[in-house]
């Protein structure tokens, strides 16, 4: 089955033939369209990953080296987007499920596709994903997802291990598999080099 991603802002309503569309959706089109057609690469694995500040539900200010000493499962969506919505559920079960085992794993879910508004209405009425940290930040402020970290198209995942690098990366959301799980699984256990220095120490 293909991944599925979602590269416009919501969807354009069609009323007697006509298109409305509000400017925000018009403007972020444009941009996630420019960056389709350069579609600049992820980060690579063994990157360290870039630092940022987002801001929760409650309005308190969440940085990712926040979370060091943790697998953070950063997980770049937006409320408008299908597949985004529809692997939240796959998200939850999972970080739930290591979260249970006491492993170190966080997902930090970050909104930086949308104003704040409908970001702050979705997660207010999905109560259920208590296992995964929300946070949002204005894209015209700051472009954690596309100059941070890349992002041309959502849902993206990155797999970041306890020192704050990069292990591995997913683009879009077909359906339920043990690949998120397996790669945080992957991502608790030190890299090869890291075992060769605690060794020579």
């Amino acid at each position: 089955m293909k991944r599925r991603i979602w590269v416009g802002l919501g969807a354009a309503l069609l009323v007697g033939g006509g298109v409305l569309a509000t400017q925000n959706t018009i403007a972020a089109y444009a941009e996630v369209s420019n960056q389709q057609q350069e579609r600049p690469e992820l980060l690579k694995e063994g990157t360290t990953a870039p630092d940022f500040t987002a801001t929760d539900a409650n309005g308190k200010a969440v940085k990712l080296s926040d979370f060091k000493g943790k697998v953070v499962v950063l997980d770049f969506w937006a409320s408008w987007c299908p597949p985004c919505v529809r692997s939240m559920p796959h998200n939850e079960k999972v970080t739930k499920k290591l979260q249970d085992e006491k492993l170190p794993v966080v997902l930090l879910a970050v909104d930086n596709s949308e104003p704040r508004e409908p970001f702050l209405k979705w997660v207010k009425e999905h109560p259920e994903f208590k296992s995964l940290t929300f946070v949002h930040a204005d894209r015209k402020e700051v472009s954690i997802a596309g100059k941070m970290y890349n992002v041309s198209g959502i849902p993206t995942q990155y797999i970041i291990d306890t020192n704050g690098v990069i292990r591995a990366s997913f683009v879009g959301f077909g359906k339920e598999d043990d690949k998120l799980e397996n790669a945080v699984r992957a991502a608790l256990k030190p890299l090869p080099t890291e075992k060769g220095d605690k060794a020579a120490q």
